[in-house]
C-alpha cells in the first residue's frame, strides 16, 4: 500500500461515505512515524497502476455510466496524481454487473453479492453506479473498492480521485471532525504547527482543517484553534471537502 491517501452536493446526501479499516490506521501511523520505508516520488520512473472499472446498470442491461465520462475521469486522476509517481491505466476489457440492487442502493450490504462476482486481484476496482448509499462515492476496507455516483464523476468532478486517495490510507484533511463530531481540543490540529504530525490527518504539510461540510473556495467561516488563533484552510487539497473546483492536488 502506497500513502496518498468525503455535506450535500446534487442529489447526493453526503459527498464521501468512506471508511478506513483499523489496519490501514495502524499503517499510516507507523509510515508517519517513521517506522516503514518512504516512498519516493520518481517522474522519470513512474509506477503504472491498472483500474478496473466495473459498470454496474440494472438487471435488463439498462443505465450504464457513459465510457466518455470513464475516459475523461482516468485522465483527470492522472492530472490529479501528478508528481507522485503513480499514473493509472485502464484495464480491458470492461467489467459489466447487470445488478439493480447495487445500482440502486442505498446501503453498503447491498454492494455484496456484485463485488464477490467481479472483484479482481491485484487493481484498483472502481464500480461506477447511479447511487452509492448515498454519497457522492466512497472506499469500502472490508470489500477493497472503490464505488461512485454516476451524478458525481461528471468531467471535472474530483470524486474519483478523492476516493482513490482512500485506497491508498489517505484520511480527510479534516480528520476527527466528520458528521460535526468536535474533538477534544488537545485532538484539534494547531495553526502553530505543534501537534500537527499526530492528530487530524498526521501530515505537517496539511494546514489544520475543521471544515467537515462542503465548501465552495474561499472558505467564509471562520474557524478558531484552541489558542485562539484563525485557521486558513487550504481547498486546493482534494482530501478536503471543499468544491471540485478549487481542489486539485494531494
Amino acid at each position: 500500500t502506497l500513502v496518498l491517501f468525503c455535506a450535500l452536493i446534487n442529489a447526493q446526501e453526503n459527498y464521501c461515505g468512506a471508511s478506513r479499516s483499523k489496519a490501514q490506521i495502524s499503517w499510516l501511523k507507523d509510515f508517519q512515524q517513521g517506522k516503514l520505508e518512504k516512498y519516493s516520488a520518481d517522474r522519470n520512473n513512474l509506477k503504472y497502476l491498472p483500474i478496473k472499472a466495473h459498470i454496474v446498470g440494472r438487471d435488463d442491461g439498462t443505465g450504464y455510466y457513459r465510457l466518455s465520462n470513464l475516459w475523461t475521469q482516468i485522465c483527470e486522476l492522472n492530472e490529479d496524481f501528478e508528481g507522485s509517481g503513480l499514473q493509472f491505466y485502464l484495464d480491458l476489457p470492461l467489467s459489466y454487473l447487470d445488478n439493480t440492487t447495487f445500482y440502486e442502493h442505498q446501503s453498503y450490504w447491498d454492494i455484496n453479492q456484485g463485488v464477490d462476482q467481479t472483484w479482481t486481484y491485484g487493481m484498483v476496482n472502481a464500480y461506477f453506479s447511479k447511487e452509492a448509499a448515498g454519497n457522492c462515492g466512497y472506499f469500502s476496507p472490508s470489500q477493497d473498492v472503490v464505488v461512485l455516483a454516476h451524478a458525481c464523476t461528471n468531467p471535472g468532478d474530483k470524486t474519483l480521485s478523492h476516493e482513490v486517495g482512500h485506497f491508498f490510507s489517505l484520511p480527510h484533511t479534516f480528520n476527527g471532525w466528520e458528521g460535526g463530531y468536535v474533538p477534544s481540543p488537545n485532538q484539534q490540529e494547531k495553526v502553530n504547527g505543534s501537534n500537527c504530525n499526530y492528530v487530524a490527518d498526521g501530515f505537517c504539510d496539511t494546514p489544520p482543517d475543521y471544515a467537515y461540510y462542503r465548501w465552495t473556495c474561499p472558505l467564509s467561516d471562520t474557524l478558531i484553534d484552541p489558542n485562539g488563533d484563525t485557521l486558513d484552510v487550504d481547498g486546493s487539497l482534494i482530501m478536503s471537502y471543499s468544491d471540485d473546483a478549487c481542489a486539485n492536488r494531494f
